[in-house]
Formats: C-alpha cells, structure tokens, sequence
C-alpha cells in the first residue's frame, strides 16, 4: 500500500517519469471549457503546482487550513489541488451547481479560510460567507494573492514537525501533514477517460495517471 500524502505520491513519480505525460485535456473537454487541448508532462504540471504553492504559501496558508476550490472540472483544479496539498492545507471542492444557500451551509460547516472560484462567482460567495458571519478571503484562479491575509486562529493542532512537503522546504526534507490536514484522496485516483465532459463524478474529459510506484 502507498503512502504519503497525494502530493508526495505525485512528487515520487515526478522523480522517475518528470517526460511522461500526466495529464491530457481531450478535444470535446477543451472546447467545453474554452481551454487548450494540450497535454502536460509530469514536469510541467510539476512547475504549474510549485508557482502556485509558493503563491500560497505568500498568502499565509498553511497546515490545518481549508480552501474551497470551484474549478470545474479544468487542470486548474489538479494544480490548486496539489499545491494546497503540498502545503498541508485541505481542499474542500465546492459544486458550480450550488446555489447560495447550498455555499453557506458548505462554507460554515467546512471553516474554509479562503476560497478560488470562477470571477462571476466571486460576489456571490462572499455574500454567502457574509450572511452566516464567517470570514472568508475570495480570490480565483489567476488571482490568488486575493487570499492574503487568511492567516488565523482556525486551525487543526498540526503533529509536531508538521510543515510543507514539498521538496523545496527549508530543510529539503519531505514532511507529511498531520493525520485530517492534507485533502483525503487515494494515492492513485481513478482519472477517467470520457467523451462527456459533464459526466459526474471523477475528472471526466482528461487521461491521467498518479502513482505512488
């Protein structure tokens, strides 16, 4: 069995196979999102995932923390993901099909600090967060230093040692969050392979392989 982190998984395989392709946007998904069809080799995703943990990281977020991710179905939602992840901070998946009601109740039961979310979604939520009186910092995508400042007292108490993973912490050395802190996902997600790009449930549109070996 695997273990680790999702984001130590990714960083293992990175390691042998940095050429090999991780992820692949198909034609129908592409122009279902208004994206490129592309393909990102483990390296590349590898520079997209460490840009945006150090913005982050800049942010102030750190173990503990939780941040709501409305990316779609989109490789935004890959990168933020394992970024967040590289950093011990929990992402919580928020639904573009949610309505306002639906965003409260998420954003109060989750303690999220911060959210990423599509630019037209932006004021919607903070309205959300603002109904219930929870302090939320809303960026998106392109925008994350929206999100400095989250840093507070909303916290899970991190296991002693516990900081960044990624390998380009202080000390180089790899170091997992605290049991509850990283986003709980298998090491090796199912990523399927569809022709419908508004399929429930896994990451349909996209070819991509994470694992641990």
């Amino acid at each position: 069995m695997v273990g680790g982190t999702v984001y130590e998984a990714f960083q293992r395989t990175l390691e042998r196979h940095g050429d090999r392709e991780f992820l692949s946007i198909l034609p129908q998904t592409a122009q279902h999102y208004g994206i490129e069809a592309r393909s990102y080799t483990y390296a590349q995703a590898a520079d997209e995932i460490a840009m945006l943990a150090d913005r982050y990281a800049a942010a102030g977020l750190g173990p503990g923390q939780r941040v709501g991710l409305m990316l779609e179905n989109r490789p935004a939602m890959f990168f933020h993901w394992l970024a967040l992840n590289s950093l011990g901070v929990s992402a919580v998946p928020l639904n573009p099909d949610w309505r306002e009601a639906e965003l409260e109740y998420v954003v109060g039961h989750s303690e999220m600090v911060a959210a990423i979310v599509p630019p037209t979604r932006v004021e919607e939520l903070s309205r959300a967060a603002e109904r219930i009186g929870h302090p939320l910092s809303v960026g998106t995508e392109n925008m994350v230093s929206a999100v400095v400042g989250t840093t507070d007292d909303r916290r899970l108490a991190p296991a002693a040692g516990a900081g960044r993973s990624r390998a380009t912490s202080a000390d180089g050395a790899a170091s997992s969050p605290a049991p509850g802190q990283a986003v709980a996902a298998p090491a090796t997600p199912a990523l399927a392979s569809t022709s419908d790009p508004g399929t429930r449930g896994g990451f349909p549109g996209y070819r991509s392989t994470l694992s641990g070996s």
